[in-house]
């Protein structure tokens, strides 16, 4: 390329670059006066560019370089909280707790004559819940003249006027010990246990039918009725065998789940009507590991101001955690699944499913 070609080339740039720039924006606060050279100038040293980049375009060999491509963008975790590492979340059904392991004393005796109807009488024993599970007492004192034995479990049929009956289950999820032979003055046991949380009703909350009277038959012939108190049939009646609290009991034997130490890791913010993904942080504070053979199950619960949102229980998932070293920490997935009317901030609780309560809790503003 010549000089005069060159110059005609610089021209013809600095005129397109003139034609094509787009006027000034509008001052945003306030308004400087700009020297009537700037623009020339500025035209100017765009034009000396210009000729260098031609001189360069000129005598520079093509680049033949792949361009950089960009890395992959981080999937986002579901809810803010980072998922990392952590054990998968299961939907899985909440096993009945697992004492552990003891060395059963040798039992009492328990030959006595069955206890009839007519040797005893019953009363109420009270109350005791737990994570869902409510268990209703009943007394049953031997009033004859000589010793008898209650063992095994009752027929119970719970009956309410204008409801049909309802057969209670054997097992429930409260333990039983032993029985024994009951001399006169002395009483035995039985539990009939409720849930208010079940497949028939996982949020919790709701009712189903209720009976305030059973009629129980006796292993050794006859029949009694009682008023137990409201029972509530939405999710079945169970009842344990007839017990003597003590007899034949071990000492107590500590369960080492209930050293566990617990925190959540949950979102500033959740969406209503998605799920809530957080973390449980399990941690061991003991010298020695703690084992996850005997895997529990869990209770969560999140309520707003006004009402309880969800109630829901699960399985832990152990599958490849078998065991929580000393000092170790697991972080276990967990999923919530908020109800799209929630609102304004949600508290939110989790806890083993544990006789002795291992529970952690926080809060969620719901937006």
């Amino acid at each position: 390329m010549n000089d005069d070609e060159l110059d005609r080339r610089l021209h013809e740039y600095g005129a397109r670059w003139r034609t094509q720039q787009a006027p000034p924006p509008e001052p945003l606060l306030r308004t400087h006066h700009v020297p009537r050279w700037v623009p020339v100038a500025a035209a100017a040293a765009a034009v000396v560019l210009i000729a260098v980049g031609v001189a360069v375009a000129v005598n520079r060999p093509h680049n033949t370089a792949a361009p950089i491509q960009p890395g992959p963008t981080p999937s986002p975790t579901p809810s803010g909280v980072d998922l990392t590492g952590t054990v998968p979340w299961v939907d899985r059904p909440a096993p009945g707790y697992t004492p552990p392991a003891t060395v059963s004393p040798t039992p009492p005796a328990s030959d006595a004559r069955a206890c009839t109807s007519s040797d005893v009488t019953l009363s109420s024993g009270g109350l005791d819940g737990a994570t869902g599970h409510l268990a209703h007492y009943i007394l049953f004192k031997n009033v004859s003249a000589s010793t008898c034995v209650l063992k095994g479990y009752p027929d119970v049929v719970a009956t309410e006027p204008g409801q049909p009956d309802f057969v209670v289950r054997h097992g429930s999820w409260f333990p039983d010990s032993s029985t024994q032979n009951l001399a006169p003055g002395e009483s035995a046991n039985l539990a009939l246990e409720t849930q208010s949380i079940c497949t028939a009703d996982p949020g919790g909350g709701g009712s189903g039918p209720t009976y305030h009277h059973v009629e129980i038959t006796f292993p050794g012939g006859g029949r009694k009725s009682f008023a137990s108190g409201p029972l509530d049939a939405k999710c079945g009646i169970a009842e344990t065998q007839f017990y003597v609290e003590g007899a034949g009991s071990s000492p107590d034997v500590h369960d080492p789940l209930s050293d566990l130490k617990l925190s959540l890791e949950l979102p500033a913010y959740a969406e209503p009507g998605k799920p809530l993904w957080y973390v449980v942080d399990v941690t061991n504070p003991l010298s020695q590991p703690i084992s996850l053979a005997r895997c529990p199950g869990y209770f969560e619960h999140a309520n707003d101001d006004t009402r309880t949102l969800v109630k829901s229980t699960y399985g832990l998932n152990c599958d490849d955690t078998p065991a929580i070293s000393p000092g170790q920490t697991v972080r276990f997935a967990m999923r919530l699944d908020v109800p799209a009317s929630a609102t304004g901030r949600a508290s939110v609780s989790w806890q083993l499913d544990l006789p002795l309560a291992v529970h952690a809790s926080g809060s969620v503003t719901l937006d």
